[in-house]
């Protein structure tokens, strides 16, 4: 027929018929082509694996080797510069004050200083007058942080007017920063707690005495509560400490608020003004109350990835 559709229809069949045609007639041929490609690629990786492993072990290994030997020596001095520039710095103590107490025992008190804004440390420490020292006492000094070293009512200082704080062990800590990013604000989200109305007063009765008695308010504005939240209590008269005591909630919620009294016992220094120091470690996890149902890994979670 002459009909255009019959004509295309026609054509594409004639087009399909040579195609089949030539399939037909070189099958054989270009599978044997495609076996000689695949057998020629196959030799050639594994010839090109037989000389790198050759070379390798045999030819170039002397050379090779020197060239690393080389790379590490190179390498030392960058790494050692690396190392020192990121290393962290000493502590920087301050002076130390013996407060006399009844009985003969003292007080010592000690500022240090973290200048290191990535690390932080745990610390054994010793006041020595002389011969003389207290009792080893542990603690930790958060990065940038001023940190008050104190031991309460001893008498292995009997005696002495003056004393040395001694650093036994000073063990640091680097501040993983893919956990806190930057650490002064992660830190400051953690021991956000609002202290006021620090008051010390010297008369206070108390089964027929008159004792002194530092008080004050916190309340806890972070987003975590927290198990044994101390306190460090320093009366302070111009800029001299005259007086230190101690005190610990067994718990502090997050949101809530406690007056604590801390009790002076003995002679009653004349204090100006009352500093109160927290003295939580935020990255001690075993401070943080979980929550209800809450993992030690949950916990984890909540508190170094928020």
């Amino acid at each position: 027929m002459e009909n255009g559709f019959l004509k295309e229809e026609e054509h594409e069949f004639k087009r399909f018929y040579r195609l089949s045609s030539w399939w037909v007639e070189n099958r054989g041929r270009v599978r044997q082509a495609g076996l000689g490609v695949f057998f020629a690629l196959d030799f050639a990786l594994v010839a090109f694996a037989g000389w790198t492993f050759l070379d390798g072990f045999a030819v170039s290994y002397a050379r090779e080797r020197l060239a690393v030997a080389e790379m590490v020596a190179y390498g030392q001095g960058d790494l050692h510069a690396q190392t020192v520039a990121t290393a962290a710095q000493p502590l920087e103590p301050g002076s130390v004050s013996v407060l006399a107490l009844d009985d003969g025992a003292v007080d010592a008190y000690a500022p240090v200083v973290n200048p290191n804004q990535d690390w932080w440390a745990e610390i054994t420490y010793v006041f020595r007058a002389g011969e003389a020292a207290t009792a080893p006492k542990k603690t930790f000094v958060l990065p940038g942080k001023e940190k008050p070293l104190v031991v309460f009512n001893t008498k292995d200082l009997a005696g002495a007017r003056s004393a040395e704080l001694e650093l036994q062990a000073v063990e640091w800590h680097r501040v993983d920063r893919h956990l806190t990013k930057d650490p002064a604000p992660w830190i400051d989200d953690r021991l956000g707690m609002a202290i006021k109305d620090a008051a010390f007063r010297t008369d206070v009765p108390l089964d027929g005495k008159t004792i002194g008695r530092a008080s004050f308010t916190v309340t806890n504005s972070t987003a975590f509560s927290y198990y044994d939240v101390p306190f460090v209590v320093l009366l302070r008269r111009g800029s001299s400490v005259v007086g230190v005591n101690g005190t610990t909630l067994a718990s502090l919620d997050a949101g809530a608020t406690q007056t604590v009294d801390v009790n002076w016992f003995g002679a009653l220094p004349a204090a100006s003004t009352v500093d109160v120091v927290l003295d939580l470690n935020p990255f001690d996890l075993n401070v943080y109350k979980p929550l209800a149902g809450e993992t030690t890994d949950d916990t984890r979670s909540r508190v170094f990835l928020r």
